[in-house]
């Protein structure tokens, strides 16, 4: 890809002038001369490498978790995105349903150490699209990463990040 960008400048030099004029120091005037061409070529060779790098990463999880891993988890690769987890959903009954075994308990009824949450889509299910899953222990800048996620994530995905 990169080969039909590259110029041989010397070899151009020696093919465009005639033989009379190829004396040391005309081909050293003449390459001075050419030395900021070379260096705008070279910056736009650069480009080129960073443009098609960046055109390659798209928001898809197996990118974005590439991208995450070579980001700040290099030899282990530990982060990883999953999908929001939604919550157990909780059947409700009345009272004239009789079901055997109801799975709403008054609070003077339920069993200390355990609950049971009521969620609407709003706060529970449906609030994020995927979640990224991080290490405890791994040392990493949020803010670096929110940057990240938010460069390479489709437009209007939400996610979450967790720690485990």
């Amino acid at each position: 890809m990169m080969s039909k960008y590259i110029l041989y400048y010397w070899k151009q030099l020696i093919d465009m002038l005639p033989v009379k004029l190829r004396k040391p120091r005309l081909m050293s005037l003449i390459y001075a001369l050419l030395a900021g061409l070379i260096w705008l070529h070279e910056q736009f060779l650069a480009f080129v490498d960073y443009a098609i790098g960046e055109a390659t990463k798209t928001g898809q999880v197996i990118v974005l978790e590439k991208l995450l891993n070579d980001a700040f988890d290099f030899s282990l690769r530990r982060i990883y995105i999953g999908d929001e987890s939604t919550h157990d959903s909780t059947a409700l009954f009345l009272i004239s349903e009789a079901q055997p075994d109801p799975a709403v308990y008054l609070v003077s009824e339920i069993p200390p150490g355990t609950g049971l949450a009521l969620y609407t889509t709003a706060e529970g299910g449906g609030l994020y699209n995927f979640v990224v899953y991080i290490p405890t222990g791994l040392v990493l800048d949020l803010i670096l990463l929110q940057g990240i996620l938010n460069k390479y994530k489709f437009a209007g995905m939400k996610y979450r990040i967790e720690f485990y």
